[in-house]
This record gives structure tokens, sequence and C-alpha cells, in this order.
């Protein structure tokens, strides 16, 4: 009897012991998650705060087998200027082509599901730890888009990774885990948006985007995206207009 009795104290004893390291455990883990919560709700205004109109940057983008080197100014009309294609210089018909996408959207029009607010993308109370450790943490997250009703949304999963020397975002990635139809006549049977970010002197921008759509349209009409596109050289332009009749720009470093 007493040899029982000492169990039951010793069984008590450490029950106590696992059931106080769960709750100091999940008080540390709402702790960190509120935290990550903190750092990414700040990257992702920071990010969507980013205005292009006020840099100027290149960029390399590959879309399927054509490379084009772009760069942007806002203040050419259009903006964006080819500077080479496929290693080689465009021809006066390839920079009118060019051109005339940038009027008529074209080259946007297969990117609708990446045109929401990050804000808007990752709802913050979605969050939730994947893995932490010294440097960065993991987050997953249930993505938002404009364009998908709510039955349409449950097909897609994120993942959110924070640096966490920066206090900053570092990266995001979108996949879809089944068919997603943002309309009737368009189904997309594989979506994937990856997304990655940089600190650029008191800035968070873009440096990389990866964006893979694969589906149909109509019955027979297919479509097969990749597209990928890098980010370089900013230029962050000062309007001092009400100081000087001048513009200044400085490179952010």
């Amino acid at each position: 009897m007493l040899q029982f009795t000492i169990l039951r104290k010793v069984l008590m004893k450490n029950m106590l012991v696992i059931l106080l390291g769960i709750f100091i455990s999940s008080q540390t883990y709402a702790g960190e998650l509120e935290q990550y919560k903190l750092i990414a709700a700040t990257s992702l205004a920071e990010a969507d705060a980013f205005d292009q109109d006020n840099w100027r940057m290149k960029r390399i983008s590959k879309d399927g087998e054509t490379i084009k080197h772009e760069i942007f100014d806002p203040k050419r009309s259009p903006p964006w200027q080819l500077t080479r294609i496929n290693g080689q210089k465009p021809s006066e018909e390839q920079r009118k082509e060019y051109d005339e996408k940038q009027v008529d959207g074209s080259d946007e029009k297969m990117q609708k599901l990446s045109s929401d607010k990050l804000s808007y993308m990752v709802p913050i109370e979605t969050l939730a730890i994947v893995d932490n450790q010294e440097q960065q943490a993991t987050l997953s997250f249930t993505p938002r888009v404009s364009s998908l009703d709510e039955d349409q949304r449950k097909n897609l999963q994120g993942v959110l990774i924070l640096d966490l020397m920066e206090s900053s975002l570092k990266s995001i990635e979108i996949k879809n885990t089944s068919d997603l139809s943002p309309n009737f006549f368009v189904t997309f049977e594989r979506f994937s948006l990856s997304m990655e970010f940089k600190e650029q002197g008191q800035h968070l921008v873009m440096h990389k985007m990866i964006s893979t759509i694969q589906g149909r349209t109509g019955l027979f009409a297919s479509i097969n995206h990749n597209l990928e596109q890098v980010y370089s050289d900013f230029f962050f332009l000062i309007n001092r207009a009400s100081h000087r009749n001048n513009d200044v720009e400085r490179i952010v470093q």
C-alpha cells in the first residue's frame, strides 16, 4: 500500500511537470507568434507602400525561352524600356510590340491573381508557426485572393519567411492544392507565386518574383505561363520641387 502511494505521488509529480512544460511551451509559442505577426504586418504594409513611380530600376524577365533586359524610369513614356532581348539589341519592331503591350496591359493579364495588396493576400490572423530558428522563422497562412470566392481560396496554401535578424519579410510563396477557377471559362490546374524581398535603404522592395500558371480556357485552349523577374539597381527619385526647381536623384545603397 505504501509503495502504491509513493508511486502515485511520483506519477502525479511527473504529470504536473509535464503539464507545466506544456503550459510554458504554449505561452512561449503564443508570445513568439504575436511577435512574428507584428513583424509580418509591419513588413507587408511597408512592401505595399512601395510606389514604383518614385523609383528607377532594372529588371530581367524570363518568359519561357525569352529573356528581356528592361529599365523602368517613371519620367519616360512608356516608363518601361526594352534594352536587350535574348542577348541582342531589340529591333524597331520588337520595341514597338513591347511598347504596345504596355499600353494595352496584355503583359499583366496573366498575373491577375497577384494583383492584390500583400497585406490583403496574407491575413495576419491565419499565421501559424511552422519552424523558427535563430535567424529566420517560417509561418504558414491561408491566402486571400479577391478574384476567388471563399470555396476556391481553400485550394490555396501559403508560406511566409521572416528574417529575424532584420525584423523584416524575406519571402512569400503561394501554391494551389487543387484546381482553381477564377471564372466559368478558365481553370488553373497549377498556380504558384513566389516573391523575395530585401531592404533597400529605408525601404522594403521585391527583388524577385516567379509566377507559374498552367491550365486551360474553354474546352481546348491551354494556358502555360512561366515568368521569372529579377529587379536590381534601384534608384530612389526625390522630388524637391518645393525647395528647388529641379529633381534630385540619389541611389539607395
